[in-house]
């Protein structure tokens, strides 16, 4: 009894201890990962706002009045792509470089392409802008058509978020106006 004595109990003690440790670390180890995933949250919202703040600054950029642009035939012959002087390069190396930040944060395939849409949209629209509009479809058409992809990118940003609330189109019948 008296061996089990001198062993057991500081035996059981450096049991509790190392258990004690062992839960207290992991503990630590669940709130830092806590903290890091909203972090990269936080860092993924930051890089979508910022591709949809500079795609649309970069549209009010190529559809003004100053807008010192001019198109090129793509490398393929599909279409024609903008060619940028001056203060146009800031609006397209902004718009660029969002998407970049976003492809190296983005979790999603879906999130990405649609990244892809959304800057495809813009150039096509600066190209419109610059050559002008093929009948039948006017300039509104054209940007109407981009706030609805726009719209799906937002959307699919949000799923990738965790947010659950679909943005509806503001034409759409479903949603309410005040």
């Amino acid at each position: 009894m008296e061996l089990w004595t001198l062993i057991g109990g500081p035996a059981v003690a450096l049991f509790s201890v190392w258990m004690g440790a062992s839960l207290s670390s992991r503990g630590q180890l669940r709130a830092w990962q806590r903290q890091q995933a909203e972090r990269d949250r936080g860092e993924r919202f930051a890089a979508y706002a910022d591709l949809v703040t500079a795609t649309r600054r970069y549209i009010a950029y190529v559809t003004g009045p100053d807008a010192d642009v001019e198109t090129i035939d793509h490398p393929d012959g599909d279409h024609r792509v903008p060619l940028f002087r001056g203060e146009g390069a800031v609006y397209k190396n902004n718009m660029e470089a969002a998407a970049a930040k976003l492809w190296l944060l983005t979790q999603s395939q879906a999130t990405a392409n649609e990244a892809h849409r959304l800057g495809r949209a813009a150039r096509r629209i600066a190209a419109a802008a610059v050559d002008g509009v093929q009948a039948p479809e006017t300039m509104n058409d054209k940007l109407i058509k981009y706030f609805a992809i726009e719209l799906g990118f937002v959307n699919q940003a949000r799923r990738e978020l965790g947010l659950s609330l679909e943005i509806l189109n503001p034409h759409d019948e479903r949603a309410e106006l005040p």
